[in-house]
């Protein structure tokens, strides 16, 4: 990059890398018009291993419920599960 700049190819403001980009939320997701949020939380920090309830979601009129669950996955190799993961 520095050299293309030398070399006259690219102007100097339109060297320097990129920002990296990051989001305020890890995902996101649009629900049916007709339902309502019901509970909400913020993700837990990286070295909380407990399974966490994100978003829980439905329409109790015509039925429906949806749960985002947080669920850390083991990495022990002595963990049984590890292996799926």
């Amino acid at each position: 990059l520095a050299a293309a700049v030398v070399a006259g190819l690219v102007a100097p403001e339109l060297a320097t890398p990129p920002l990296p980009a990051f989001a305020q939320q890890a995902w996101q997701l649009q629900l049916p018009r007709t339902w309502k949020t019901l509970s909400q939380a913020d993700a837990p920090p990286p070295g909380v291993r407990k399974p966490a309830a994100l978003v829980v979601a439905g329409n109790a009129e015509i039925g429906g419920e949806l749960v985002v669950l947080r669920v850390p996955l083991s990495t022990d190799p002595r963990d049984p599960n590890s292996a799926a993961s």
